[in-house]
Formats: structure tokens, C-alpha cells, sequence
């Protein structure tokens, strides 16, 4: 069994993986948030990951473009770390306990970007020296905030479901740091 396994061909990309994986399950549920009381299909889950992948290609983020996500748990950040995934974009994974000093710590060393924050979480990014990710380049969840023009909601509605990346990832390109 371990060795037909072995065999199996892997799909080309995570994107390619959620389609199949659409195509497969349609309408069964893929991820339930019950503190929300969200439940995404494959279905829905692949056509959101598209369009939000459509969204940030206009707004510059592409392959290789490192992007910092920082949210509460929701159905935000696998749409997002799927969508980044679909364009072989780099997420840069940042707990939302972190204190300045740790979050200018992940950006620069992760070389971020852009950055998807939660934004009640406003007060660790305001509260550090140097901010690595200009505002404009902060995409903010939940509300507008001033001076942040960006708004998740407002990215992923401005997309389309018909989208293919510029570049296709591959396997062996980064995905996570």
C-alpha cells in the first residue's frame, strides 16, 4: 500500500489541489468556523480563493511577494493562505498575541510586504517603532480603518472568479515562513 501511495502523482500546485478537490467534493463542507457559524464547501472555497487571488494580483501582490497574515480565527486566513498559495505568494504566518516588538520582528525578518491583519489588532502595529509594511500595503479585516485605505472585504469583492496566476507555482517553490 505505502509504495502505490508513493506512486501517486501529487497535483502541480496547492491551487490545483483545491480544484480537484471542488470538482471532487462540489458541495460538501471543506471548513466549518462554529464560532461564526461559517461552513465553506470546496465549491465555495475554491471559487473565494480565486477571486481573492484575482484581488491581490491587482494590487501587486504576485509570485514570490511575501505577505504577512495576521487575523483572529476565521474563515479569513485559509481563504487568504489559499489565495496567496494560487499565486505563489509567500505567507508569513504572525500570531495575533505577539507584541510590537515581535510583529516588526516577523516582518522584517520575513520579509513582508503586505500584511492582512484583523483590525482590532491595530494597536500592536501602531505600537511599533518602525512600521515595515507601508499603510497602503496593510489590507485591514472587519472595518475601515483611517489611514489604511485597504479593506479585506472590500479586496476580495473587487475580484474575479475567472482568474489564472501570471506564474503558476510549482511544488517546490516556498509557501509558508
Amino acid at each position: 500500500l505505502m509504495r502505490r501511495i508513493e506512486r501517486e502523482k501529487l497535483p502541480a500546485n496547492v491551487g490545483a489541489l483545491l480544484k480537484s478537490a471542488a470538482e471532487k467534493y462540489g458541495d460538501q463542507p471543506a471548513l466549518y468556523f462554529f464560532d461564526d457559524d461559517v461552513t465553506l464547501s470546496y465549491r465555495e472555497l475554491e471559487t473565494r480563493t480565486r477571486k481573492l487571488a484575482s484581488a491581490f494580483a491587482k494590487l501587486g501582490i504576485k509570485h514570490g511577494t511575501h505577505v504577512g497574515i495576521m487575523v483572529y480565527t476565521s474563515d479569513v486566513y485559509p481563504t487568504t493562505w489559499l489565495a496567496l498559495a494560487r499565486l505563489g505568494a509567500v505567507t508569513v504566518a504572525i500570531n495575533y498575541n505577539y507584541t510590537p516588538r515581535e510583529l516588526n520582528y516577523m516582518l522584517s525578518d520575513g520579509k513582508a510586504e503586505y500584511l492582512v491583519m484583523s483590525h482590532e489588532l491595530l494597536p500592536t502595529l501602531e505600537g511599533m517603532e518602525n512600521q515595515p509594511v507601508p499603510k497602503d500595503r496593510v489590507i485591514m479585516v472587519g472595518a475601515d480603518v483611517p489611514g489604511y485605505p485597504l479593506r479585506w472585504e472590500t479586496v476580495m469583492a473587487s475580484g474575479t472568479e475567472n482568474f489564472t496566476p501570471a506564474k503558476e507555482p510549482v511544488l517546490d517553490d516556498l509557501l509558508n515562513i
